[in-house]
């Protein structure tokens, strides 16, 4: 495999490690496919990103790849990496008690 194979090999990977495009969402840190035929439509997705020009996640911030994704899609480009660090055990209880609040109070 040459080198240019390899890079198109490697950025279809990254982008589908992105929520909305390879993946669902993170539990314990797997993620979890819905189905094998939402996982080709992802698969696609990650291909046509390549086939346009995109080489990294960053690339898929600029606006020339904005029309090639779908509106989740563009959330999970955002805050995908956001999204899959750990919450410390703290701050997950203040969240879950100011919401508590907000609701009944």
């Amino acid at each position: 495999m040459n080198k240019l194979a390899r890079a198109r090999l490697q950025a279809i990977e990254t982008f589908q490690k992105i929520p909305g495009i390879g993946c669902v969402s993170p539990f314990y840190g797997v993620w979890l496919p819905i189905s094998f035929l939402t996982r080709i439509v992802r698969e696609r997705t990650a291909t046509n990103l390549v086939n346009a020009g995109a080489a990294s996640v960053s690339d898929l911030r600029l606006p020339k790849y904005e029309a090639l994704l779908a509106p989740i899609q563009k959330v999970g480009v955002l805050y995908g990496e956001h999204m899959t660090k750990p919450i410390p055990r703290a701050e997950a209880e203040e969240i879950a008690v100011r919401s508590f609040l907000h609701h009944f109070y």
